[in-house]
């Protein structure tokens, strides 16, 4: 066990306020109106993000997350599905290719510290081809 990274507490810690508000919006505005289907999608909302904030934080208090540092070099997004590949260098100037989920907003050149989820390729035994190899999820990251 250890310590959650900052960038990673102020990711979820944002999102766990969004709910909170989205829960005390839907909730006021389905009592007022007497709408019951605003309340209950605003609890399963709240459900459901509070799930997924709770299993997050527990797999990086279980250090089940990987951390890479080093300088953006290129990014490719993928043209069929919505992720990028970001090449980067790190400090032994080693060129690491990281596939991400999802649209990211980075600048080539600057130095960052990616959280990432857990790499899933290596399951699979490298025979997928690349447009089909599992994203990694950005949990979090700094620039450095």
């Amino acid at each position: 066990m250890k310590d959650i990274p900052r960038p990673i507490l102020m990711r979820y810690g944002k999102l766990g306020i969004l709910l909170v508000v989205a829960l005390l919006f839907g909730g006021i505005y389905g009592i007022i109106v007497h709408d019951k289907v605003i309340l209950l999608l605003s609890v399963a909302l709240a459900v459901c993000g509070g799930m997924k904030i709770a299993l997050t934080l527990k797999a990086v208090k279980n250090d089940e997350f990987e951390t890479v540092e080093g300088t953006l070099l290129s990014i490719k997004p993928s043209a069929v599905m919505r992720r990028e590949s970001l090449l980067m260098s790190d400090a032994d100037e080693a060129e690491h290719e990281i596939l991400i989920a999802g649209k990211t907003r980075f600048a080539v050149g600057k130095s960052y510290r990616l959280y990432l989820s857990k790499d899933l390729s290596g399951d699979f035994g490298g025979s997928l081809p690349d447009q089909l190899r599992p994203a990694r999820s950005l949990l979090g990251f700094e620039e450095i």
